[in-house]
């Protein structure tokens, strides 16, 4: 590992989990690489497609398993780096991850959570929440010495989103829907949505993409064969921001995908996974930018075609939209991050620096 010092970023994707906490950590990665210099090791879960997502994007990782074993994994890796120069760890997790941070602190490294509201917070040096539709003061931090950074300014966007918002078209001179629900869509949502998308001007593109792990790829295809090769189906997307930018509606499930549509100023329909999402619902409708529907299992299919049909054909809903979206953030949500990981480098820096001054 080089000198300059190294990041350990700790995330989890799959089935039940998705892959937006690995998509938005590799942005931070992007950022820490590019503006510290950093090394960067990944610890995850041994998904196979974050395996694949990692290697595409030439980052160095490991998988560790879950719990006591994996403790043991991470503490044999720690103290092989030990004098690899300085280190910082995140873990964006909503697990409770004491007894790891307990393990991590011992070796003197700094801790950062990302979206994680468990009791573990308090014992990390600095918690950040990356999203604009949830209030971190709302949670109790009696007590906690750290930082507690979160919002919209603190989401943090790929560079390659960040460049494709140059020359944007407006929401209403766009001509094709993107469905895309995720790299793993474990409720087969991308399959409803295209079942209900036949009231669609056939002169519209309708794009959909079928995400690294989707388990529906066959019946994605014979669907999409049996109503006339209707759609535009894109798998395993190496340019989703060329895609984004060119949509005029786009509809998606819940998870991070909702933040990159926003910077590119898509007006969003968004369907929900899982009966836990409400709360968050609730506030992303106020937001603006997004048309929440609540979980997919409450929802009927003439609602869900009135609802797309009604938004497609309404230009001047889908402009307002999508200037509250892209006004929402400003797509330096990684870069500051990345600032934060040099700031607690910085500090674990500075006792080394005096005690060498000291031994001169």
């Amino acid at each position: 590992m080089r000198n300059t010092g190294l990041l350990l970023i700790h995330v989890k994707g799959g089935a039940s989990i998705g892959l937006g906490h690995l998509f938005r950590t590799m942005a931070v990665a992007d950022a820490v690489r590019t503006l510290a210099g950093m090394s960067v090791l990944f610890l995850h879960n041994g998904a196979e497609a974050v395996s694949r997502l990692l290697e595409a994007r030439r980052f160095d990782h490991r998988s560790l398993d879950d719990g006591p074993h994996g403790r043991l994994e991470l503490s044999r890796l720690l103290a092989r780096l030990e004098g690899a120069g300085p280190m910082v760890y995140i873990a964006d997790s909503k697990e409770d991850l004491r007894e790891e941070i307990t393990l991590i602190r011992t070796h003197g490294i700094p801790v950062v959570l990302m979206d994680n509201m468990t009791p573990a917070r308090l014992s990390a040096d600095t918690n950040i929440y990356p999203m604009a539709h949830f209030d971190h003061t709302s949670l109790d931090w009696t007590g906690y010495g750290g930082e507690v950074l979160g919002g919209g300014d603190w989401v943090p966007v790929a560079r390659r989103i960040v460049d494709a918002r140059t020359d944007l078209r407006s929401a209403e001179e766009r001509e094709s829907i993107l469905v895309t629900m995720g790299g793993e869509d474990p409720n087969g949502l991308t399959l409803r949505v295209m079942r209900v998308m036949d009231d669609i001007d056939p002169a519209t593109e309708v794009k959909v993409v079928l995400g690294f792990a989707f388990g529906f790829k066959a019946e994605a295809y014979q669907l999409n064969k049996r109503m006339g090769d209707r759609f535009t189906i894109i798998e395993n997307v190496a340019d989703m921001e060329k895609h984004m930018a060119k949509a005029g509606l786009a509809i998606t499930a819940l998870g991070t995908t909702i933040y990159e549509l926003a910077f590119l100023g898509v007006p969003t329909i968004v369907i929900s996974n899982y009966r836990e999402d409400a709360r968050d619902e609730r506030v992303l409708n106020r937001l603006g930018w997004v048309t929440a529907l609540g979980f997919h299992a409450g929802l009927s299919d003439p609602g869900l075609r009135e609802l797309i049909v009604s938004l497609w054909q309404d230009p001047v809903r889908r402009a307002a939209m999508s200037s509250r979206g892209s006004n929402l953030i400003d797509g330096r949500g990684a870069e500051r991050i990345a600032g934060e990981v040099m700031r607690l480098m910085m500090a674990q820096l500075a006792p080394r620096r005096a005690n060498a001054a000291r031994r001169m």
